[in-house]
């Protein structure tokens, strides 16, 4: 009988562990995609105060997949703006969920702990089978 209630606590640590691995490989995934948020907000910014330098009367292009398309500035510096606006939006949600998913892979990590110590204490307080 102890036998099936050692095999339910080692099951519920496997369960434990790969709910901690696959969290950690989100968290990872979500950072990764902040970084790209915090990266497309900074080229957004630094590209309006260049374009700010330039001459008014220097043309301007705007890049379209593979091709530059000529753009008036007031469009293209709205443009810019959105784009600013949009990757710090996205860094404040993503933000928030690397919060989030930081609780709960240390909560995960608190119980795999917890389960790891009561198989420990169950296997010590069980007898070797076989001797």
């Amino acid at each position: 009988m102890e036998d099936s209630g050692q095999r339910r606590l080692m099951e519920s640590v496997a369960e434990a562990q790969m709910r901690a691995t696959e969290l950690g490989r989100r968290l990872v995934q979500i950072q990764l995609q902040l970084d790209a948020a915090k990266r497309d907000a900074l080229t957004a910014t630094l590209t309006q105060q260049e374009l700010g330098r330039l001459d008014t009367e220097r043309v301007a292009y705007r890049s379209v997949g593979r091709a530059f398309l000529l753009t008036d500035r007031p469009t293209l510096q709205r443009s810019l703006q959105t784009q600013t606006q949009q990757a710090e939006e996205a860094q404040r949600t993503l933000q928030g969920l690397e919060a989030q998913f930081q609780d709960k892979l240390a909560e995960c990590q608190r119980e795999l702990q917890q389960l790891a110590s009561r198989l420990e204490q169950s296997a010590e307080s069980e007898p070797i089978s076989g001797e």
